[in-house]
């Protein structure tokens, strides 16, 4: 399947042979990774050859997996200073447990679940940046993308895919009733009335402040899937 040409409204930063751009209409094509057809406006390019696109799952696996830097001196510090281990150690933990079962299988996530929060509470050190929030036992790891959606452990674990939030926001977000745009804007759900959002303080919230290109796909679904865009429900999925 050939892409569709479409205008690129936004360059992110190139990380070693990969750039991530957004199009004005969504994409679609076969990610030359996991040969998956997909369709998105955020496509990520390949050794600068257009006719190479990776699906945005590929590409957090393989910045995560292969620690690929951006080319700029603070995005490789923070690259540099990514806890990459959550993966590894987590395989390593659960290659010998059984997942036959249910019960087996939840306590193989909840183990994949301690990376996760260790992981993210050292990417965000240790604090909500929306709150400032740093008592642990007020904190929640929270992902972009559920874990039950996740295609592959490397995008469970991906530390691009979570933020760490505060345990009201975690639940708003979790719920699909708060989301945040590229640039860290909050958007509350419209079924989330104006009372409620000022009892838990959305208003008074500043941007959210540390995202990166790599959370960008990750966000997106959240918007698009997880998020209530409308009364009726999420958007799009």
């Amino acid at each position: 399947m050939k892409p569709v040409p479409s205008t690129i409204t936004k360059t992110y930063p190139q990380r070693g042979p990969l750039q991530q751009v957004r199009r004005t209409v969504a994409t679609t094509f076969d990610c030359i990774r996991c040969g998956a057809s997909k369709k998105s406006k955020l496509v990520v390019v390949y050794g600068g050859d257009k006719s190479k696109l990776l699906c945005n799952g590929c590409y957090g696996e393989l910045l995560s997996l292969h620690d690929i830097k951006a080319g700029t001196a603070a995005e490789d510090k923070r690259v540099e200073q990514l806890p990459t281990a959550p993966l590894d150690a987590f395989v390593a933990h659960t290659s010998g447990m059984p997942r036959n079962t249910e019960a087996e299988r939840l306590v193989v996530q909840r183990v994949g679940q301690g990376f996760f929060r260790a992981a993210l509470l050292d990417f965000w050190d240790g604090c909500c940046p929306l709150t400032g929030i740093i008592h642990r036992r007020l904190l929640r790891a929270s992902h972009m993308k559920p874990w039950a959606d996740c295609a592959t452990d490397a995008e469970r674990l991906d530390v691009y895919n979570g933020l760490l939030l505060a345990a009201h926001l975690d639940a708003a977000f979790d719920a699909g009733l708060i989301t945040f745009a590229d640039d860290g804007a909050l958007h509350a759900a419209p079924s989330l009335s104006i009372e409620d959002r000022e009892r838990i303080g959305l208003p008074t919230l500043p941007l959210l402040a540390g995202l990166t290109a790599s959370h960008l796909p990750y966000l997106e679904y959240h918007r698009d899937i997880v998020f209530q865009a409308t009364n009726s429900g999420p958007g799009k999925g």
